[in-house]
């Protein structure tokens, strides 16, 4: 029995020591694998001086390195120790173009345990060598004028069915050697709002119409539908020598109206207060519109008037306040329809006399009386003409009715008193 106990013991004793061995060898194992491969980077040119780069060795995420070491292929160039593990470490080294291995770069790191990582990829660099001077830049491209633009119809009025001509002619050189317009190009601004659209091609409410490259700059829009309405202005483009193309500035912008959109208005010499004045009336399918009054031969309104939501007409009152009257008038109106502005043909020329002693004006010789309010007088009339029928019909009525009431009367027999009651008895 004691032998056995013995013997027991010894083959525990045994297999602690292998067991004690084997767990020495897989600790150590595990204690030497080396960490993860670095990474090795070229930082921006904005963070080098003259004539160095900035490597970065970096560490992937997790524990990271209390030592870096930099080589040059596979020579020690420089080395960083911290206190505390760290990601990464930069290294200042400088450029040097001797020879084309020089520049492959390479760097490791070692742990808190001491175990050195993989060395990292071979980096090329960027030769980094003094900068060389650069070119002068090229000049600025010369100053285009801007071209002129016409329209036909020249007052920039044009009917529907009809058809606008541009003409876009460039400026006159000012020198020999001054670029020839190569192309022309028409642009329009929808909303009319009378500003220039600037010096360049593009622009926020531009947009391009037609494009031309012939010389002559010539531009036919029509037939007109009702939508061409708008400003338009033109530009061209030349090649300048060592720069390639360019646009010249923009012309000074050109006005086109589509009229007969709306009905022609009437212009009438009406006295009212004691003052003589011009009535424009427009369309009834038109109220609130906005009248504007022209002098003959006049291209801006001598005055603007808007009527109420609920009239389609307007008042201008003649003073010789504001100078001499002229001898003909014209008016015209305008509706907002949707987002665009729509305007009317002006109104027949009226003859308007001359101011006579500063504030009394002459009512019109021409026959017609064009001052009388023809609606309004008929109107009157026919309330007069209806209150009189009114009144003979009421007369007839109570003379029938009386000549009913004297007939009943004398149809009615006589009541007899006593007295012939008697003499009838004897």
């Amino acid at each position: 029995m004691l032998v056995c106990r013995y013997h027991l013991s010894l083959w525990i004793f045994v297999l602690l020591i292998c067991y004690l061995q084997l767990w020495d060898t897989v600790s150590s194992d595990l204690l030497s694998v080396p960490p993860p491969t670095p990474s090795l980077t070229q930082a921006p040119v904005g963070n080098t001086v003259l004539g160095a780069v900035v490597l970065v060795c970096r560490a992937p995420e997790g524990p990271g390195g209390i030592l870096f070491r930099l080589h040059r292929v596979k020579k020690l160039v420089d080395t960083m120790t911290f206190p505390s593990e760290r990601q990464e470490a930069q290294f200042t080294v400088r450029v040097r173009e001797d020879s084309p291995r020089e520049g492959l770069y390479c760097c490791l790191y070692q742990n808190s345990q001491g175990i050195y990582s993989p060395y990292s990829h071979y980096l090329t660099l960027k030769q980094q060598g003094v900068a060389s001077p650069r070119a002068p830049p090229p000049p600025p491209p010369p100053s285009l004028l801007p071209p002129l633009l016409s329209v036909d119809p020249p007052d920039g009025q044009v009917k529907r069915g009809q058809t606008l001509s541009f003409h876009c002619s460039p400026p006159p050189p000012h020198s020999q050697q001054s670029p020839k317009p190569e192309a022309f190009l028409l642009l329009r601004t929808a909303k009319a709002t009378g500003h220039s659209m600037g010096s360049s091609m593009v622009h926020p409410q531009a947009s391009l119409v037609s494009h031309s490259t012939a010389q002559t700059g010539a531009f036919h829009l029509g037939p007109v539908r009702g939508g061409e309405g708008g400003s338009y202005t033109c530009l061209y483009q030349v090649t300048v020598p060592r720069q390639g193309p360019a646009n010249s500035t923009a012309s000074h912008p050109v006005l086109v109206t589509v009229t007969e959109l709306l009905p022609v208005p009437t212009l009438s010499l009406q006295s009212q207060a004691g003052e003589w004045a011009l009535v424009c009336t427009g369309s009834p399918a038109f109220p609130g519109a906005r009248f504007s009054l022209y002098r003959l031969g006049s291209t801006f309104p001598d005055a603007t008037r808007s009527a109420p939501a609920t009239r389609h007409r307007a008042l201008f009152v003649l003073s010789s306040q504001d100078g001499p009257l002229s001898d003909q008038y014209q008016c015209q109106y305008s509706s907002l329809l949707g987002a665009e502005w729509s305007h009317s043909e002006r109104s027949p020329l009226l003859a308007v006399p001359r101011v006579i002693e500063n504030t009394t004006i002459s009512p019109p010789s021409s026959p017609g009386l064009t001052g009388v309010d023809w609606p309004l007088v008929l109107g009157c009339l026919s309330v007069v003409v209806l209150f009189f029928i009114v009144l003979v019909g009421v007369g007839v009525a109570v003379q029938r009715k009386v000549k009913v009431i004297v007939e009943e009367k004398r149809k009615r027999p006589y009541p007899q008193t006593c007295e012939h009651y008697l003499s009838g008895m004897g």
